[in-house]
């Protein structure tokens, strides 16, 4: 099995929170989920520390490290920098 889904997730913590049942014994009861006891463990952890299942905030890879007016400023600079060396003065008449 994969992941376990969203309703595993609540029964999981109810079971843990409300009943304090642990991993051997909800795999016992539970034989028709197939949920592995590790995976179970890991998130009997996640309940005991921060009491819920849910992600964290921040955790996880940043979509982009740039932002939009940082991507503007540096295409605005790199033609900047581009024409400097292409700059021709008026020429004398």
């Amino acid at each position: 099995m994969g992941r376990l889904s969203a309703e595993d997730l609540s029964l999981i913590c109810n079971l843990r929170t409300h009943k304090g049942w642990g991993s051997t014994r909800m795999i016992k009861d539970f034989p028709n989920k197939m949920w592995k006891r590790r995976a179970v463990d890991y998130l009997m952890k996640k309940i005991d520390l921060y009491g819920t299942t849910a992600r964290k905030t921040g955790s996880g890879r940043p979509k982009s490290a740039r932002t939009t007016e940082n991507h503007r400023g540096r295409k605005r600079a790199d033609l900047y920098c581009s024409h400097e060396d292409n700059a021709q003065s008026p020429k004398p008449t």
